[in-house]
């Protein structure tokens, strides 16, 4: 009987060790499994479920006599759905719970499959689940009995009761607050072996049975983000300490873990504070410390631990470009989040019949902005209105850096998908693209709407007096600024050579701030300081 089984695999389909293998469990009321598979339409089916711990080779080799606990040949109908019936056997102590594996091969099939039922039986797991939650519950014991008619898959069974674990599993079990409920109890104790295993350096999070850690869900999702490196989520394996007690323990853990590689990796500050945001009860932080400002002084930087970020103690200050600041420039950073200014009309954003009466907390940057006033090359929202402190989109500085630096209009066109020839910045984004001072974010679109980071509008500005002729491409100035680390490497050089002039200058404690988004004080400043220089040479 075993050979001609044996001799019907191999005539159906080549035996390959790399076999595709798929969980299936199931309940039932009695010992009779209806198993239901898919195939190609109208192949013959080979189905061979043999013992537990038995593989397929040993089974086909010549000396062993082991007999399947299930063999079958069935036809799949139009739909390629096929369903075998068959009992299950006792094991040695009475058990029906367990994990059996199953070949199927076929007539259409170019290697066979294999299945890891893990066949739970109904009348076993109610035994269980009532002794797991009688009063006097001996815990340690009815899982080393009934574990896995829990559920629990069986590799990771097999790694934990070899070591007995049972104790250390049962501490951390109390900490689920798990129900009477199969789906819950299964959970739970997986998790707990999980991370009980994990604490002996038995199990990896990432080694493919991360879903056993039931990791929430706020946490997971980051790593399916492109800079969630196998690097970084070693990182977090390793990371998480071995003495786990409890679930929540584990959960603040991994959440720390992932959020610090976030701030350390993510290409913008919006991840982080929707990462920080979402797991902030975790963290135990308060989320209303959780701002942009905060979020952008910390992307990219590398900290031991949340706590290290000093986000209790942060304070934002203002900063701008000279006067006692600098700020910054370039073209590309698509992921930095976007605020529509009040109107993108250029009436609104210009027109002004009065000087300014808001100026107030920025006499740091009176000067320019009457000075920018009286050459037309800036206006106000309103009467008496000029807004220092609002952001300033990239179009918007574009035609700034335009009206001040004079330029011959050139014929031609440029084709951005964000840009059509309806938008009052249309000329401008064209002009600033052929005299060479935007490249664009990418080659379909300029990143309209998008606030204007101070690095991005110190590359404008740079790339602006170099086409001027009064600057020339060099190598990177003189960089000094306590965060010169942090400034993207394609605007180091428009930033050096801008404070190396003087058109750039650090703030009172030295930073540059390249994330931030600039003003429309910051951007009057820095055109002044330009319009300066140019009229130097």
């Amino acid at each position: 009987m075993r050979k001609i089984i044996c001799t019907a695999l191999a005539a159906m389909c080549t035996v390959s060790a790399a076999y595709a293998a798929n969980y299936n469990q199931t309940l039932i009321d009695g010992d009779i499994v209806t198993y239901q598979g898919q195939a190609a339409k109208n192949s013959t089916v080979t189905f061979t479920m043999l013992k537990p711990g038995v593989t397929l080779d040993e089974f086909m080799s010549a000396d062993n006599t082991s007999i399947p606990v299930c063999y079958r040949e069935v036809k799949a109908d139009e739909n390629g759905k096929y369903t075998v019936e068959f009992a299950i056997e006792a094991d040695a102590d009475g058990n029906l719970s367990n994990t059996y594996n199953i070949y199927v091969g076929g007539s259409e099939a170019k290697e066979i499959d294999k299945i890891a039922l893990q066949y739970i039986n109904e009348g076993e797991n109610e035994v269980a689940r009532a002794a797991l939650f009688a009063d006097d519950a001996d815990i340690p014991t009815v899982i080393s009995n009934y574990g896995l008619a829990f559920g629990v898959r069986k590799a990771m069974w097999d790694l934990m009761s070899q070591q007995s674990y049972f104790e250390e599993v049962t501490n951390i079990f109390k900490t689920t607050n798990a129900e009477n409920d199969l789906d819950k109890v299964q959970k739970a104790l997986e998790k707990s072996i999980a991370i009980t295993l994990h604490n002996h350096s038995a199990m990896g999070i990432f080694d493919g049975n991360i879903d056993a850690f039931d990791i929430p869900e706020s946490v997971e999702k980051w790593y399916a983000k492109s800079y969630m490196t196998d690097k970084a989520k070693t990182y977090i394996d390793t990371g998480i300490s071995k003495t786990i007690t409890s679930v929540g323990e584990f959960d603040k853990e991994i959440a720390e873990k992932t959020a610090l590689k976030v701030i350390e990796n993510a290409d913008g500050f919006g991840d982080i504070k929707e990462c920080l945001k979402e797991n902030a009860e975790l963290l135990e932080i308060n989320e209303k410390k959780i701002t942009d400002a905060f979020c952008k002084s910390i992307v990219g930087k590398t900290y031991a631990s949340i706590a290290a970020t000093n986000i209790d103690n942060f304070k934002e200050k203002p900063s701008s470009i000279g006067g006692g600041t600098n700020g910054g420039g370039g073209i590309s950073f698509p992921d930095l989040s976007v605020q529509k200014p009040e109107s993108e009309t250029p009436e609104q954003i210009e027109s002004v019949s009065a000087a300014f009466n808001d100026m107030a907390e920025f006499d740091w940057a009176q000067e320019a902005v009457n000075a920018l006033y009286a050459e037309g090359v800036i206006n106000g929202k309103a009467d008496g209105v000029f807004a220092p402190a609002d952001n300033v989109l990239r179009e918007e500085f574009a035609k700034i850096v335009l009206e001040a630096v004079k330029f011959e209009k050139l014929a031609g066109d440029v084709s951005f998908d964000d840009v059509t020839s309806n938008d009052w910045y249309s000329d401008f984004v064209t002009q600033a693209y052929l005299c060479g001072i935007i490249k664009g974010e990418s080659e379909t679109t300029f990143g309209s709407g998008k606030n204007i980071t101070r690095q991005d509008m110190a590359v404008m500005c740079y790339n602006a007096l170099v086409k001027k002729g009064v600057l020339h491409e060099t190598s990177v100035g003189e960089l000094e600024y306590a965060d010169s680390d942090d400034i993207s490497d394609y605007a180091k050089i428009a930033v050096g050579e801008l404070s190396t002039v003087g058109i750039l200058n650090g703030n009172d404690n030295n930073t540059f701030k390249p994330f931030d988004f600039a003003t429309r004080a910051e951007a009057a400043q820095m055109m002044y300081k330009a319009m300066k220089y140019i009229a130097s040479k």
